[in-house]
């Protein structure tokens, strides 16, 4: 919800502002902000996908003009094609761990 919720006026030259999503409701798509203030946060943009940002038509508000399923179909066809176990996509919010094996 926030990666289609990302508008342009969001991403300065060094960091991608998340403070808004748009949230599937009974009656259509809807832009909120986030939860709580403690929810906004600056994300770094690493230098690769600044050029790809670079790249990327600004004819819309919004970054990505894809939907939450065409997003969710793509990530896992890359999980599939790259052998990957699935997950959910919100699941690359949380740092990766380890995964521990007992003796």
């Amino acid at each position: 919800s926030e990666i289609v919720g990302l508008r342009w006026q969001n991403v300065t030259e060094d960091y991608i502002i998340v403070k808004e999503a748009v949230v599937r409701t009974d009656e259509g798509n809807v832009l909120k902000g986030t939860k709580s203030y403690a929810g906004i946060r600056n994300i770094a943009i690493p230098t690769y996908i600044k050029q790809l940002l670079q790249k990327q038509n600004h004819n819309s508000e919004y970054v990505v003009n894809m939907s939450h399923q065409k997003i969710h179909r793509h990530f896992i066809r890359i999980l599939d094609d790259n052998n990957i176990p699935r997950c959910r996509f919100h699941d690359l919010r949380h740092p990766y761990v380890k995964p521990t094996t007992k003796k």
